[in-house]
């Protein structure tokens, strides 16, 4: 609502001189209003430039688009709204100009609405004209307790402490227009700051990956100056690709190409693009509906806000607890979390009360002559639901009992007369409101409807077959006289079609207005809309691929909608986006079963498969059932698909599985049968995930020199260029940085200490070039596992250490692989209780991800761990049932390690001895030169007497690593032999 206007009368005015004119609008011009307003410029010099020569009655539509905007002969008004919503954006920036740094000005360029020719006026009172032309503060009702706790959150982040501001509450009690009053005000205050709103859908729920942070980003570029731009492609190059590809503008501005994204990127980048902005000026991001955010913003949302607090930005979004509480929504944890740090301040929106109701009245119907009753009346039916409220009074001024008489407004009537038509509810309410709609704008709100919340105004026009002209001025209509949409801009397709793009008010009046449509209408319009749609997108359709499957789905074009769904999901993959990967593809999954039973479904069956495969392993487990049985039906479907490369993905990813459930003589025949495939296609990329998978398997069943001589000859035709990009097909890490990693650890076991260090160190440099989070994390494990097979806990913990500081919650798995090494590593550094603990929570989190493999090491790194703490019964208890598990499974790894350990925890010496024997024979068996060496070292300490020629024979097999503890203790224990002093040794067990 405005606030209280000057008189025209309380001012003398004159026409001002042509000169005058002209020199007042190069002062404009120059300032920072119109600075990067490249097109605005143009347009405002035109029309003054050609009134002031005595021209104004030629600006027409066609003149101004055809001269000014498009510099095209062929500009058609009827079909390109440009001018009307350049010349909308340039009344807005003048009215910025005036508010702000034009405020003093003795001079002013108006643009009466409905016409291209400027006015111009000077004032004797510049003051006076200060505050006639600047934007009043809104107001609202019942919300200045809210407003102003926001305004004192945006106070505290100017000063340089950012924080999550949260407004919660039912439909309709004004969440947003809340917050939008806040920014109305802030933006008449004249603060200088940078605004950026996005907005989540419920139609998209979970399925569009950052839907409502790209919303805001490019918000940001669409309304700041150039230096947003600058900074952003910058600082955040990935999100600027990613803003950026989905806008027409990307077409003329070059974006420099970026490596796959992961999450852990896009966080870094956000953090870094946010600092740097807000250290020119405070930022405030708006995001609505977060009850319907998918998982990877809430995600994104949780970490940048949890490092907001030294930068000048305030986030602040709305949300209905009952829907997060119906759903789940991980938002909630996330909220929780960041309240209890002190960092998030949750407001929780009350209905309005009969005082409020009432005041509200007289804002609208200033000296009003209402009834005390009607107030009450009012708001006993509304029960002070904002939305309510104003849809009733503005049902009653429609109805006449609400009227103006001689100047003031005043009840017609008795209120009793109309009871029976008065709305119970909001949604009784909604449906007069539609009701009371003609036919022609009722066609627009349905047609509206279909296309979402947001909705364009050309592709209205197209559908109904309306010229556009009367399709935009329904929609004003519809916003001014009904209060059913509200404008947001204007925008231009791919094909270069400038639309209006309009919003419902709420999205009550969407959903009720959908789902009154018959079933016939709905599905022709959302076929006519999607069809428009896709030929506006052009070659450019694959980044509405989720709206557009939505579309084509209620279409019961279930064809195209499978495609579609297939295509966003194999972009959230891209994008590292897993949850809303496995959304899309199940809804995919849904639509191609109601196609026919054709080759040609047995296709798109398969490729949803092996799209949703790797997805699943990221977000519940590479051993979780779900993962076995999207790959079991991606078998089945190859013979019908006849796709070769596609048999590949499938065996791959059932190796994979198989991998993680510790079945290693299933996943050697996998393991064969991709490199008999990957050469009778004769193709050398695919030799990489084929060697990648030998060399895996051959490790963790300790077959040491069979996995290094895949992983050597993996990296031998490794090209990052070409084949990092098999990690998004395949792994979902880098298969180089994985060999190199699997290639240290072999390379340890077969009595190559430093070799090895060097090997993971390659992972490290490689996963870091690439700048691949998982990859880095795979990297980093490695290391520490390295580390800890030469016994060096400080370096250990310092690789696990940074390995759980990359890796987020798609990365669990790793994260758990970290953990259980970090633990180890606290054990021996003389604090077994705590690692004790760390060991536990880790081996937890990995086996809730249905990973079965490595479980005897991790376990022998526990009993190493209670046995440092003194608990010898709980380490044999340890060791026993690592020993289970690794004669169920076969995965010989740390075998040799078991029997050591059985051996060391063993009170009898006779028994001790056969348990050193065994681990002996097992590390000779597997040419496990290191283990073999710590397992003789073991059973020399019980003084056994073949022993001193044991250690000497298998020292002296040794190359390199000299300087860690196994050799150094081996050769001190051999020095002891070779000495004249030395006695039987009483130390049986170390």
């Amino acid at each position: 609502m405005s606030g209280t206007h000057s008189s025209p009368s309380s001012e003398r005015r004159s026409t001002p001189l042509a000169s005058d004119v002209a020199a007042h609008l190069e002062k404009i011009l120059s300032g920072s209003v119109f600075k990067s307003t490249g097109s605005l410029r143009a347009l405002l010099r035109f029309i003054v430039s050609e009134t002031l020569a005595g021209r104004g009655g030629d600006l027409k539509e066609y003149v101004l688009g055809a001269t000014v905007l498009r510099n095209d002969d062929s500009f058609d008004p009827k079909a390109d709204g440009i001018v009307r919503v350049q010349m909308r954006r340039l009344r807005e920036r003048l009215a910025s100009y005036y508010a702000t740094e034009g405020q003093h000005d003795p001079l002013r360029i108006d643009i009466p609405k409905g016409t291209y020719v400027p006015s111009f006026r000077s004032t004797v009172s510049a003051g006076a004209m200060a505050h006639e032309t600047a934007p009043s503060r809104a107001r609202t009702v019942g919300r200045n307790k809210e407003l102003a706790e926001i305004d004192a959150a945006f106070a505290t982040a100017a000063a340089g402490r950012g924080s999550l501001f949260c407004l919660s509450g039912e439909p309709g009690i004004g969440k947003t227009t809340v917050v939008e009053t806040f920014l109305h005000n802030l933006r008449a205050s004249a603060v200088a700051c940078w605004v950026g709103r996005g907005r989540c859908s419920e139609r998209l729920a979970g399925s569009e990956a950052y839907l409502p942070l790209l919303e805001a980003l490019e918000d940001l570029l669409r309304d700041g100056d150039s230096v947003v731009r600058d900074l952003m492609s910058a600082h955040a190059p990935r999100w600027y690709a990613l803003v950026t590809r989905a806008t027409h503008e990307a077409a003329d501005t070059p974006v420099a190409p970026v490596s796959p994204t992961t999450p852990e990127q896009l966080k870094r980048e956000l953090i870094a693009f946010v600092n740097e902005a807000s250290r020119r000026l405070p930022l405030v991001v708006f995001l609505d509906d977060l009850h319907w955010a998918d998982a990877s913003t809430v995600d994104m949302l949780g970490y940048w806000v949890a490092r907001c607090q030294a930068q000048r930005v305030l986030v602040v979004g709305t949300y209905r607890q009952a829907e997060l509480l119906r759903s789940k929504h991980p938002f909630l944890g996330v909220k929780l979390e960041l309240q209890a740090r002190g960092i998030c301040h949750d407001v929780q929106l009350p209905w309005l009360t009969g005082a409020e109701v009432n005041r509200y009245l007289e804002l609208h119907y200033p000296g009003h002559a209402f009834p005390p009753a009607l107030s009450a009346r009012i708001h006993e039916r509304t029960e002070g639901n904002p939305l309510f409220l104003t849809d009733l009074v503005r049902f009653l001024q429609a109805r006449g009992v609400l009227a103006e008489r001689d100047g003031r407004w005043s009840m017609v009537g008795d209120l009793s007369l109309i009871e029976g038509e008065l709305p119970e509810s909001v949604r009784s309410m909604i449906e007069k409101k539609i009701g009371d709609l003609n036919d022609t704008d009722r066609a627009v709100m349905s047609a509206a409807a279909v296309q979402g919340q947001e909705f364009d105004a050309v592709v209205l026009a197209s559908v109904l077959g309306m010229d556009l002209t009367a399709i935009e001025e329904r929609l004003e209509s519809l916003d001014l006289r009904h209060g059913f949409v509200r404008l947001l801009g204007g925008l231009e397709f791919p094909d270069d079609t400038f639309t209006l793009r309009y919003a419902f008010v709420h999205v009550l009046y969407q959903n009720a207005l959908y789902g009154a449509l018959r079933p016939t209408l709905k599905v022709s319009l959302s076929s006519a809309i999607a069809q428009a749609l896709t030929r506006h997108f052009g070659a450019q359709r694959s980044v509405i691929a989720s709206e557009l499957a939505i579309l084509f789905e209620s279409a019961r074009d279930f064809e195209q909608a499978t495609d579609y769904f297939l295509s966003a999901a194999q972009q959230a993959a891209t994008d590292s986006a897993n949850s809303e990967a496995v959304v899309l593809a199940r809804k995919g999954l849904a639509t191609v079963a109601k196609l026919p039973d054709t080759p040609e479904r047995a296709q798109r069956e398969l490729r949803l498969q092996t799209t949703i495969g790797p997805a699943l392993m990221s977000t519940v487990g590479y051993g979780a059932p779900e993962v076995e049985a999207a790959y079991i039906r991606a078998r089945e479907l190859c013979p019908r698909a006849g796709e070769t490369r596609q048999s590949f993905a499938v065996i791959y990813g059932l190796y994979q599985y198989w991998l993680a459930r510790a079945d290693y003589g299933t996943c050697r025949k996998l393991a064969e049968q991709l490199l008999r495939l990957a050469h009778k296609l004769d193709d050398e990329s695919l030799l990489i995930p084929a060697h990648s998978a030998l060399g895996n398997t051959s490790c963790f069943a300790a077959d040491f020199v069979g996995a290094r001589t895949q992983a050597e000859r993996l990296i031998a035709i490794y090209v990052p260029a070409r084949h990092h990009s098999l990690a998004a097909l395949y792994s979902g890490f880098d298969l180089r940085v994985g060999s190199s990693g699997g290639l240290a650890v072999s390379l340890w076991a077969l009595g190559y200490p430093d070799r090895a260090v060097r090997s993971v160190e390659d992972a490290i440099t490689l996963a870091r070039d690439l700048s691949h989070a998982s990859s880095m994390v795979l990297a980093l494990n490695w290391a520490a596992m390295v580390h800890q097979h030469r016994r060096e806990p400080a370096r250990t913990r310092e690789h696990a250490e940074a390995a759980i500081a990359v890796a987020d919650k798609e990365l669990a798995p790793w994260r758990a692989w970290a953990t259980i090494l970090r633990g180890w590593a606290m054990a021996m550094q003389g604090n077994p209780d705590y690692g004790i603990a760390e060991l536990q929570s880790g081996l937890a989190a990995w086996t809730a991800g249905g990973l079965a493999c490595l479980r005897p090491y991790f376990l022998s790194l526990l009993c190493e761990a209670q046995a440092a703490a003194g608990q010898t019964d709980s380490a044999l208890a340890t060791v026993t049932e690592a020993l289970v598990i690794t004669e169920q499974t076969r995965e010989g790894y740390c075998e040799s390690d078991l029997y050591r350990l059985k051996g060391q925890l063993q009170a009898d010496p006779r028994d001790a001895e056969g348990s050193f024997l065994r681990a002996i024979d097992v590390a000779r068996r597997q040419g496990a030169k290191s283990r073999e060496l710590r397992a003789v070292t073991s059973m020399r300490h019980l003084d056994v007497a073949r022993s001193a020629h044991m250690l000497s024979k298998i020292y002296a097999q040794f190359s390199e690593g000299f300087d860690t503890p196994d050799l150094i203790e081996a050769s001190a224990l051999l020095a002891a032999d070779t000495s004249p002093q030395r006695t039987p040794r009483a130390d049986a067990h170390r």
